[in-house]
């Protein structure tokens, strides 16, 4: 008879945890998505409201489930850093050098350093 091991996987609760932050983030990302693209011009206003309401739904749904609200998913999803700034920050750090910065790279970040947006 084969040895079968148990591996820890969550259970039906951990299948819940997942599924229900998943849910969020996904909600989450289409409303900002489509928040930004209302700002360009080229968005769905009518559909922002639903959007919302999605996201505070489904944010509950991950309360519900894990007891408290995905503010950490919520954080992560929105606080992405630019390429340019992903650069400079390995470049402060001592992580890469000038000749390893692409071209387009090295215009975005001395656009971002002149300006002051990094």
């Amino acid at each position: 008879m084969p040895d079968f091991t148990v591996i820890e996987g969550g259970g039906p609760e951990g299948r819940d945890r997942i599924s229900a932050e998943q849910e969020f983030e996904f909600a989450l990302r289409e409303a900002a998505a489509n928040m930004l693209r209302i700002i360009r011009g080229a968005g769905k206003p009518y559909a922002l409201l639903k959007q919302m309401s999605d996201v505070v739904a489904a944010a509950v749904k991950v309360r519900d489930v894990t007891g408290q609200l995905p503010t950490d998913i919520l954080k992560a999803v929105l606080h992405r850093k630019s390429e340019a700034e992903a650069t400079l920050e390995r470049r402060r750090a001592g992580k890469i050098d000038e000749a390893s910065v692409n071209g387009g790279t090295k215009m975005a970040l001395s656009t971002s350093l002149r300006l002051g947006t990094v």
